[in-house]
């Protein structure tokens, strides 16, 4: 058996651009990638979670007997969830979309699609990395201040052989 995991609160949080994964990310190639990320410098006390839907279940019951025979299974949305409590001006476009500069901001009109790839680090040691997740953000009043929450939504990969999600021990985290 493998090393037992609990996945305990968050140590560490990035954030980058989807186009940078063009290949199934491994220990050694998430360690590469971590140069090229955005560190998150400051999570809200409390509001990172990692949570996946229940899966919704249709089951069909043979006519006959009254019992179920077969089902569908339609899987749950996973989401990684932040506040970003303290924030620079760029780190507010790359999660609201608009225009900044180092002493400002400008809201961009219309809808805005964002997409990031997101990496966590638990206190564990155990890296969560979700290669291509729609970026779901706003401003709100968080304990006196304007936080800015935000959800990553997984996305099903653009790129054949990248996975949706994926885990790693800290320990597979290295150069070649």
């Amino acid at each position: 058996m493998g090393k037992t995991i609990t996945a305990v609160n968050i140590k560490k949080l990035w954030y980058g651009d989807t186009s940078k994964i063009t290949a199934k990310i491994t220990g050694q190639t998430l360690f590469a990638m971590l140069k090229q990320l955005t560190e998150v410098k400051n999570v809200h006390q409390e509001t990172w979670t990692l949570e996946e839907a229940e899966a919704n279940k249709t089951a069909y019951k043979n006519q006959l007997t009254g019992k179920v025979y077969r089902s569908d299974k339609e899987m749950g949305e996973v989401k990684m969830n932040f506040t970003l409590g303290e924030y620079d001006y760029q780190t507010k476009a790359d999660m609201l979309g608009g225009t900044a500069t180092e002493t400002s901001w400008e809201r961009a009109a219309g809808k805005v699609n964002i997409e990031k790839c997101l990496v966590g680090l638990t206190e564990d040691d155990q890296y969560i990395v979700i290669p291509r997740a729609d970026i779901s953000a706003r401003e709100a009043t968080t304990d006196k201040a304007v936080g800015l929450p935000v959800v990553g939504t997984e996305l099903e990969p653009t790129v054949d052989g990248v996975a949706p999600e994926y885990w790693f021990d800290v320990s597979v985290v290295k150069a070649g």
